[in-house]
């Protein structure tokens, strides 16, 4: 769903609260009409920062440290064509 078909559910369908992790584009410019609403919080992307999830990211850090210095495939490596 598109930002603009968001806000347009927002007044059509009298939505409450809305509460947006991700945005397009991203970061909302400062003039963008999300902002100006009081019945919507755009969060920084921190959707996922409960303790077991950061805990999880942390570890997938220092496996692919680990495996990087011992000359192992990362996980979650990007692949590229110069590699």
């Amino acid at each position: 769903m598109s930002i603009l078909q968001m806000i347009a559910r927002i007044f059509l369908y009298k939505i409450t609260y809305l509460g947006l992790d991700v945005t397009v584009p991203e970061p909302v410019p400062t003039d963008h009409c999300l902002l100006t609403l009081d019945n919507c919080t755009i969060f920084p992307h921190i959707g996922s920062a409960d303790v077991y999830a950061r805990h999880q990211m942390a570890q997938i850090c220092v496996d692919n440290l680990l495996n990087f210095f011992s000359g192992k495939p990362m996980a979650h490596q990007l692949k590229t064509d110069n590699a």
